[in-house]
């Protein structure tokens, strides 16, 4: 059984997630959910109840459910929260998730308590290769927060691409993008459609790449700390008194 060798939260990372922050590598899902957790745990008590940052399995989930059963099973999902963030995998957008997914973007819904005004933003460095499955993660959040049954009166209405995001130049870094998305939008309270245009077209694909180095070195120190003082730490203040603070992409 693989071991544990970092840990936040409800998040875990085994050797083999960090090896997929390697040059040329594909980002997985543990990453991902383990980023997230981190960046909830920045927002504080303070701002705990403004955002939620789903992991890419809870996503997951909710596609899988049958049309008409969200509501049903809201239990299952994070508290609804007037921004949410959800990382999108190109396998989503069939119910059946029968393929292997290839790319990662993201989703950033504001409004989010309120079916009749909650708007979705996606953000996909290879513009348009999400587009189904983002529509297809989007109708069904909308059903979740008591949406219209009418697929075209919420994906079609209050669905937005963002077309000012460079194209990113090799195959691999689509998952970063998620992440310094994450980051940037949420922790600049600027997750409105406004002023998230103005951020990410400042964002240029040597930068994310650039970034993968950074975030890469980050959590290494922070295992090579573990290993040598033979600790684990639960609070965002340990880890950032330990290791630093998590690594931002300056635009």
């Amino acid at each position: 059984m693989s071991q544990t060798v970092l840990s936040f939260g409800s998040s875990s990372l085994q050797a083999a997630d960090l090896d997929t922050l390697e040059d040329r590598e594909w980002l997985n899902d543990n990453i991902i959910a383990f980023f997230f957790e981190l960046m909830e745990a920045q927002l504080g008590e303070k701002r705990k109840d403004e955002a939620a940052l789903w992991p890419p399995s809870i996503v997951e989930l909710l596609c899988s459910l049958s049309d008409g059963e969200e509501r049903d099973h809201e239990g299952l999902f994070p508290p609804l929260r007037s921004c949410a963030f959800l990382p999108i995998n190109d396998r989503y957008s069939s119910s059946t998730h029968d393929s292997i997914g290839t790319h990662w973007s993201l989703l950033v819904v504001t409004d989010g308590h309120a079916p009749d005004i909650a708007k979705a933003r996606h953000y996909d460095s290879l513009y348009g290769h999400n587009d189904r499955a983002a529509r297809r993660v989007w109708y069904k959040y909308h059903r979740l927060i008591g949406g219209s049954t009418d697929k075209g009166n919420c994906a079609l209405d209050r669905f937005e691409e963002a077309k000012e995001l460079a194209s990113q130049v090799n195959a691999n870094d689509c998952g970063l993008y998620p992440l310094v998305f994450a980051d940037l939008l949420l922790l600049s309270c600027s997750p409105q459609p406004q002023g998230a245009k103005t951020i990410a077209a400042k964002v240029l694909p040597k930068d994310v790449e650039a970034y993968r180095k950074r975030f890469r070195d980050w959590t290494h120190k922070w295992l090579e700390y573990c290993i040598k003082k033979q600790e684990s730490w639960k609070s965002w203040s340990d880890v950032k008194a330990h290791v630093g603070d998590v690594p931002r992409l300056n635009l």
